[in-house]
C-alpha cells in the first residue's frame, strides 16, 4: 500500500462534507443566499471552495448598531425565509439556522451561509446518514428543533423551528429557553419538554413588548411548536403570516374570530372606511337599495379611500370644514346620480336591471359639468370612474380620458411638480396602454418620472408605480430598457423590505425580459421566485399562477429543461380548468403549449389530439376571436406545421398569423418573432425573396426590441433563420459562413444555448454537404447529437434528432459509407414514423434517401417499397425551395429504375 492511499479518517469525514456542501450549494442561486463561485481540488489534493465573501453582522448585532425597530428587523427576517423556502423549493433544508449563519451587509440585504450540514430532501423529509453519524451531530443546540434532539427524521418544518428561535431572539433579545445549569443535557431537555415564554414577555423593552403582543406572539408561537405537524406546513406560510402583519391584513396563527377581524379592518382601514360609511348610510337612507351592485360598492368604497387621501393633504386648521363640505358634496352628488337614474324611467324598479355602463356615463358627464365648486370631490370621482369604465366594461378609451382630466385638474390643484400628478399621469398611461398604443403613453411617463425624480421627498410609493408603468409599456418594444426600469423597482422593494404581490409582479416582469433576451436561466430564476409568492394564493390572487407557470414553460423548455416545463404546464392547465372552466381562453393557451411540449417529447399522439381539439378555434369567425389567443393559436399551428414537413398548412397559417400580430401588438418582439416563422415558411416553398425580406424586417424589430443587452443566444434564432433562407436558397457557402460565426458566439455548455447548439450543426451539416466537405458533414452531425446526448432524455427533441441522423446518413453515403449510412437513416426513419405526420416532407425525404442506400447495398425489394412511399409523399408537396428541390431530385433519381 503506497503512503498515498491512507487517509486520516477526520480528514474523509471533512472531504465528504466539502463535497455534499459543493453540490448543493452549486444549485442554489438566490439573492439572498451566499454564491458558490468554484470548487476544486488544489494541487496537493486538498479541496477548496471558492463562495461570495460576505462583510455584514449577524441580524442582532445589525438591528442593535442600526437601532431598528420591530418592524424593520421583521422585514430582514422576511428575506431569510425567502431564502430558506427557495432552498426547500429545491429539496435542500439547511438544518442549521441560525444568527451566525445568517449575515446582513450595509445595504440591509441578507446573505444565508454554511449549508454543510444541509440535506437533501426525499419526500419531504430527511433521514439521518452516514455522515452525520460519524461525525457526530452536526448543528447548533440553541437552535435545533425538537426532533432533531431526538435524532429522528426531519423536513421543512425543522428549518420553520430553527427560524422561529432566530425570530425570537431578535425581536424579544434572549434566547427563548432559560437555563440554570446552561448544560447540554439541560437544554436538549429543555428544547423537547419545556414550555416557551410569550416574546412580549421575554422582550426587555416596554414599548417592544407592546409591538410584540398578539399577531407577533402567535406567529412565534406558531413557528416554535413541539410537535412539528403543529407548526407552519412551510417557511412560505410562516413569511406570509409576518408579511399579512406589515400590511395590517388577518394572520392565520390568531383565531379567527369576529372581533379580531373587526380590529385588524378598523385598523388597516379607520379612516376611509369612517368616510365611506357617512356616504353608503346617506345614500342607503335616500335611495334604499338598487342600482348595479358592483358599481354602487366600488365607487362608494373608492370615495372613502379618496376622501380619506385628500384630507390626510390639507391643513390642520382647515381640516374639519373641508371635509364637512366635501362629504356633503359627495353625498349630494351620488344621491343625485341614482335618483335621477332611478326618475329618468317609467318603472322604477328596472332602474334596479339598468346596465353598468349607463351610470358611469351619467356620472361622468355630471363630474365634467356640476363639481367645480368641490375640485377635491371631482378629483376623487374622476379617479373611481375612470377605474371602474377599466374593470366593469373594459372601455379604456373612456378611462383615459377620464384620467386627461384628473390630471389637469390636479395640476391645477397642486401645482405641475406634485407627485399626485405623477400618480393621474401613470393611471392615464395604464388605460392607454391597455389598448397598446405605448407611443401615447410613454410620454406620459417620462413626464411622471421627472416629476417623482424632482420630488423634494423621496415618494418611494409613487417611484414604484412609475417604474412598474414604465416596464409595462416598454415589455415588447424596448425589452432592455423595460428590464431596467422593473430591475429598478425590484431594487427599490428589497431596500425597503417589501414583499407579497408587489414583488411578485416585479419579478414575473423581470423573468419574461430575462427570457426575451435570451438570458433563459436567469428568467427562470426570477419566475420561479415569483411562483413561491403565488403558491397558496385565493381569489383573484390565485390566477397568476397561470401566466407564471406559462413563462415557466418557455424559459425551461428554451434550455432544454422539458420535465420542469411540463410540470409547470400541467400546474397552470389544472389552475385554470379549476378556477376559469375548460373553455376559458387561459386554458386553451395553456394546452397550445402543451401541445407543442408532447412533440418535443416523443408524445405524438397527445400532441395531435390537442391539435384537432384547438384547430377548431379556427372556424370561428375571426373579429369573434380573442386577439391574443388568436396570434398565438396561428403562429403555433404555423411552426408545428412546418416542423411536422406539412408545407400547405404552414402556409395557409401563416399570412393571417402576422396580420393578426400586427393589429394586436404592432411593430414589437413579438411581431418580429412571427414574421420570422412566416419568413421559414416562405422560404421553404420557394417564395425566397419574400423571405429574405420579411428576415430584414424582423431583424430590424428585434435590434430595436432588444436593445444593448441582448444576449448571443437571444438572437441566433433570427441569424439562423437567415442561414437557412440562404441554404435553401442555394448559397451554401453564405449560408455556411454566417453558421460558423453563429456557432463560435455559443458556447457548447451555455445553458441557454444548449437547443441552439445542435440545431446550429444540423444546418451546418447539411451546408457542408451541399459545398462537396462530406467528411466535414459527418462531423457536424455527430457533435449535434453528442450535444443532444449531454443535455437532453433519449425521448427530447425527436424531430431535431431525426434531422441530425438525416444530414449523418446522408454525408456517410456520399462519402461511399453505406453500411454505417443505412443503419443511421433506418434509425432517422423510426423517429420519423413515430413522431411526424403521415403528409411529411421530411418523411419522404429519409424514405428515399435510405432507399437510394439500401439500392446500393442490393436489396432493391426494400428500396422499392421506401421510394414508392416517399414518392407518394413528396407528390403532395408544393412548391419547394431550391436546395430541398435538388436534394429530393438528388436521392429519387438515383432510385429512378425502381419504377
Amino acid at each position: 500500500m503506497s503512503p498515498h492511499d491512507l487517509t486520516w479518517p477526520h480528514k474523509t469525514a471533512g472531504r465528504r462534507r466539502f463535497a455534499r456542501e459543493r453540490e448543493i450549494l452549486s444549485a442554489l442561486e438566490h439573492p439572498n443566499i451566499a454564491r458558490l463561485y468554484d470548487a476544486g481540488v488544489d494541487a496537493a489534493g486538498r479541496p477548496y471552495m471558492a463562495i461570495e465573501y460576505v462583510e455584514g453582522l449577524t441580524p442582532n448585532a445589525y438591528c442593535d448598531s442600526a437601532g431598528l425597530g420591530v418592524t424593520e428587523s421583521l422585514r430582514l427576517l422576511l428575506q431569510v425565509a425567502d431564502a430558506v423556502a427557495y432552498a426547500h423549493s429545491r429539496l435542500v433544508l439547511h438544518r442549521d439556522l441560525k444568527p451566525a449563519n445568517i449575515l446582513v451587509n450595509g445595504q440591509g440585504q441578507v446573505r444565508l451561509i454554511d449549508f454543510g450540514i444541509a440535506k437533501l430532501m426525499e419526500g419531504g423529509q430527511a433521514a439521518e446518514t452516514a455522515p452525520t453519524r460519524a461525525a457526530g451531530r452536526a448543528l447548533t443546540l440553541d437552535y435545533a428543533s425538537p426532533e432533531q434532539i431526538r435524532g429522528e427524521a426531519i423536513g421543512t418544518a425543522s428549518d420553520v423551528y430553527s427560524l422561529g428561535v432566530v425570530a425570537f431572539e431578535l425581536l424579544a433579545g434572549v434566547k427563548p429557553y432559560k437555563l440554570k445549569r446552561g448544560s447540554a443535557a439541560e437544554l436538549e431537555e429543555a428544547i423537547t419538554a419545556q414550555d416557551l415564554p410569550l416574546r412580549s414577555a421575554a422582550a426587555q423593552a416596554p414599548a417592544t413588548a407592546r409591538q410584540l403582543r398578539g399577531d407577533i406572539d402567535a406567529i412565534v408561537n406558531r413557528a416554535l411548536k413541539k410537535n412539528p405537524a403543529e407548526r407552519y406546513p412551510t417557511v412560505d406560510a410562516m413569511a406570509h403570516d409576518l408579511r399579512r402583519h406589515l400590511e395590517g391584513g388577518r394572520v392565520q396563527a390568531r383565531p379567527d374570530t369576529l372581533a379580531y377581524r373587526a380590529r385588524r379592518l378598523l385598523r388597516r382601514y379607520r379612516l376611509p372606511l369612517g368616510a365611506g360609511l357617512v356616504v353608503v348610510t346617506a345614500f342607503a337612507l335616500a335611495l334604499g337599495t338598487g342600482a348595479t351592485a358592483l358599481v354602487i360598492g366600488v365607487l362608494l368604497l373608492g370615495l372613502g379611500a379618496a376622501l380619506w387621501q385628500a384630507r390626510k393633504a390639507r391643513e390642520q386648521a382647515r381640516r374639519a370644514q373641508q371635509e364637512s363640505r366635501r362629504a356633503q358634496a359627495v353625498q349630494d352628488f351620488v344621491f343625485g346620480l341614482f335618483r335621477a337614474n332611478a326618475d329618468s324611467r317609467p318603472d322604477p324598479q328596472r332602474a334596479l336591471a339598468t346596465t353598468a355602463r349607463e351610470p358611469l356615463d351619467i356620472g361622468a358627464a355630471r363630474v365634467l359639468k356640476e363639481l367645480d365648486q368641490t375640485p377635491e370631490v371631482k378629483d376623487a370621482m374622476l379617479s373611481t370612474l375612470s377605474e371602474l369604465y377599466i374593470d366593469v366594461g373594459g372601455l379604456n378609451d373612456e378611462a383615459a380620458a377620464l384620467s386627461a382630466e384628473r390630471v389637469a385638474l390636479r395640476r391645477a390643484l397642486y401645482g405641475a411638480n406634485d407627485l399626485g400628478v405623477a400618480v393621474a399621469l401613470v393611471d392615464q398611461a395604464n388605460a392607454i396602454d391597455s389598448s397598446n398604443d405605448s407611443q401615447r403613453s410613454l410620454p406620459l411617463l417620462r413626464t411622471a418620472r421627472q416629476i417623482v425624480d424632482r420630488a423634494p421627498t423621496s415618494g418611494t410609493d409613487v417611484r414604484l408605480r412609475v417604474l412598474f408603468a414604465q416596464a409595462q409599456a416598454t415589455s415588447y418594444t424596448e425589452v432592455s430598457a423595460s428590464l431596467g426600469f422593473i430591475q429598478g423597482a425590484t431594487a427599490l422593494m428589497q431596500r425597503r423590505g417589501t414583499g407579497g404581490d408587489s414583488l411578485r409582479r416585479a419579478l414575473y416582469v423581470e423573468g419574461l425580459n430575462l427570457g426575451f433576451l435570451g438570458e433563459h436561466s436567469a428568467g427562470l430564476q426570477r419566475l420561479e421566485q415569483a411562483q413561491r409568492l403565488s403558491l397558496g394564493s385565493t381569489g383573484p390572487q390565485a390566477q397568476w399562477q397561470i401566466p407564471e407557470c406559462t413563462a415557466i414553460y418557455s424559459n425551461a423548455s428554451a434550455i432544454g429543461d422539458f420535465g420542469r416545463a411540463e410540470s409547470a404546464l400541467l400546474h397552470a392547465l389544472q389552475m385554470s380548468r379549476r378556477v376559469n372552466g375548460p373553455d376559458h381562453v387561459d386554458t386553451k393557451h395553456v394546452l397550445l403549449r402543451l401541445m407543442r411540449l408532447y412533440a418535443w417529447t416523443s408524445r405524438a399522439a397527445e400532441s395531435q389530439a390537442i391539435e384537432v381539439q384547438l384547430r377548431t378555434l379556427l372556424d370561428v369567425p375571426a373579429p369573434q376571436r380573442d386577439a391574443n389567443l388568436d396570434s398565438i393559436l396561428l403562429r403555433t399551428m404555423s411552426v408545428h406545421a412546418l416542423e411536422n414537413g406539412r408545407f400547405g398548412d404552414a402556409a395557409l397559417l401563416a399570412v393571417p398569423m402576422v396580420e393578426s400580430y400586427r393589429r394586436f401588438t404592432g411593430d414589437s418582439l413579438v411581431l418580429a418573432m412571427a414574421m420570422q416563422t412566416r419568413a421559414r415558411t416562405s422560404a421553404a416553398t420557394a417564395a425566397l425573396d419574400e423571405a429574405e425580406r420579411e428576415l430584414a424586417q424582423a431583424s430590424e424589430m428585434l435590434d430595436r426590441a432588444l436593445g444593448s443587452r441582448q444576449a448571443p443566444s437571444g438572437l441566433a434564432t433570427i441569424r439562423m433563420d437567415q442561414a437557412v433562407v440562404r441554404l435553401w436558397a442555394g448559397d451554401a457557402a453564405g449560408a455556411l459562413a454566417l453558421l460558423d460565426r453563429l456557432a463560435e458566439s455559443l458556447p457548447v455548455a451555455m445553458a441557454d444555448a444548449r437547443l441552439k447548439v445542435p440545431a446550429i450543426a444540423c444546418w451546418r451539416a447539411a451546408a457542408l454537404l451541399d459545398t462537396g466537405r462530406a467528411a466535414e458533414a459527418v462531423e457536424a452531425a455527430v457533435l449535434g447529437l453528442r450535444s443532444m446526448s449531454f443535455f437532453l432524455r433519449p425521448a427530447d427533441l425527436p424531430l431535431l434528432r431525426a434531422d441530425l441522423l438525416l444530414e449523418q446518413g446522408l454525408a456517410l453515403h456520399a462519402a461511399d459509407q453505406s453500411d454505417p449510412a443505412r443503419d443511421v437513416l433506418a434509425a432517422a426513419l423510426t423517429l420519423r414514423q413515430q413522431n411526424d405526420d403521415d403528409r411529411s416532407i421530411w418523411r419522404a425525404m429519409v424514405e428515399l434517401a435510405l432507399a437510394r442506400t439500401v439500392l446500393a447495398q442490393g436489396d432493391r425489394e426494400q428500396a422499392r417499397t421506401l421510394a414508392a412511399s416517399g414518392r407518394a409523399r413528396a407528390s403532395d408537396v408544393p412548391m419547394l425551395a431550391p436546395h430541398l428541390a435538388r436534394r429530393l431530385q438528388r436521392v429519387e433519381g438515383e432510385s429512378a429504375d425502381l419504377r
